[in-house]
């Protein structure tokens, strides 16, 4: 019993590895010029990170790297996801 949960425990952990491992490797380029897009404009910053991010999901470019939105986010000092989309949502209107 001890040796399935560690085998298991050991299959997920490099699973988790990979997935992040692919996320890194998938667009380090996209992230500095993504970083480069969010640096451009202090003004009225949580509705320039909503272009941002909704720029990039219509290239679905987040399904690849979530971590782009994060950086927007960390950036401009939202502290979560549903009031980015709020943003983006008003934002589409």
């Amino acid at each position: 019993m001890c040796s399935k949960r560690s085998s298991l425990f050991a299959v997920i952990t490099v699973l988790i590895v990979l997935f992040c491992a692919s996320c890194i490797q998938a667009a380090p380029l996209e992230i500095v010029s993504y970083k480069e897009g969010c640096k451009e404009s202090k003004i009225n910053n949580g509705l320039k990170c909503a272009r941002e991010f909704d720029r990039l999901w219509k290239n679905e470019k987040t399904i690849h790297c979530p971590l782009q939105i994060i950086i927007c986010m960390m950036r401009f000092h939202i502290q979560d996801y549903d009031t980015l989309k709020g943003r983006v949502d008003f934002m589409r209107k």
